[in-house]
């Protein structure tokens, strides 16, 4: 979130800054509050797919509301680059797999899963 912060202070536009940066913070608690009573003292393993072809996992931002969520980012870590997966089957450290292609929609994303076959491949049907 400091990254708001830099743009709005670049933009001239500082409280605008400060009043998401506490918005968004409020709302990264209450995911850490809930998420903490669902799960009790589980901390679920989360692959968070960024990109389909290659395979990529998340880092950056998606990481950081991975562990707000008291999960653990698999494939990723808060600021850095997004990792190349080379094979579906490296995935299967993960207990939830998050399919959300950057820029997809849903319906693109399912065009892009049937095409490319990725979910008929023996490691996702294990």
């Amino acid at each position: 979130l400091d990254d708001v912060r830099t743009i709005a202070r670049a933009l001239g536009v500082s409280e605008r800054g400060d009043r998401l940066v506490k918005l968004l913070s409020g709302r990264l608690g209450a995911l850490r509050v809930l998420t903490s009573q669902a799960l009790g003292h589980q901390v679920p393993r989360v692959a968070h797919l960024e990109w389909l072809a290659p395979l990529m996992g998340s880092g950056y931002w998606i990481a950081e509301c991975v562990e707000a969520a008291t999960c653990q980012m698999v494939h990723g870590s808060r600021g850095s680059h997004a990792q190349i997966i080379a094979c579906p089957s490296q995935l299967s450290d993960a207990d939830v797999i998050i399919i959300a292609p950057c820029g997809f929609g849903l319906e693109r994303t399912h065009v892009e899963l049937t095409t490319l076959g990725l979910l008929k491949t023996e490691e996702w049907c294990t």
